[in-house]
C-alpha cells in the first residue's frame, strides 16, 4: 500500500512540473514593426572597397591601401 502512494506521489509531482515546465508566464514577444520606409527617404552612403580586401571600406574612391588595386562601389546589402 505504502508503495502505491510513492508512485501516486511521484506521479503528481512529474505531472505538476511538466504542466508548470510547459506554461510560460511570458507573453510571446513580436519584433518592431518596421519603420516607414525610411531607407527610401534618405539617400545611402557610398561605400568604396577592394575587390581583393572586402575588409578595406572608404568614404570616397581611390586605391586599396594593401594591394594597390582601384576600390570600387561596394553594393548595398539589401540588393
Amino acid at each position: 500500500m505504502k508503495r502505491l502512494h510513492w508512485m501516486v506521489l511521484l506521479v503528481a509531482v512529474l505531472a505538476a512540473g511538466i504542466m508548470a515546465g510547459c506554461s510560460d508566464a511570458k507573453a510571446p514577444t513580436q519584433p518592431p514593426a518596421p519603420a516607414a520606409d525610411a531607407s527610401a527617404a534618405q539617400p545611402q552612403a557610398e561605400v568604396w572597397t577592394c575587390p581583393m580586401h572586402p575588409e578595406v571600406k572608404e568614404a570616397k574612391a581611390g586605391i586599396c591601401p594593401k594591394c594597390k588595386m582601384a576600390l570600387v562601389k561596394a553594393e548595398p546589402k539589401g540588393k
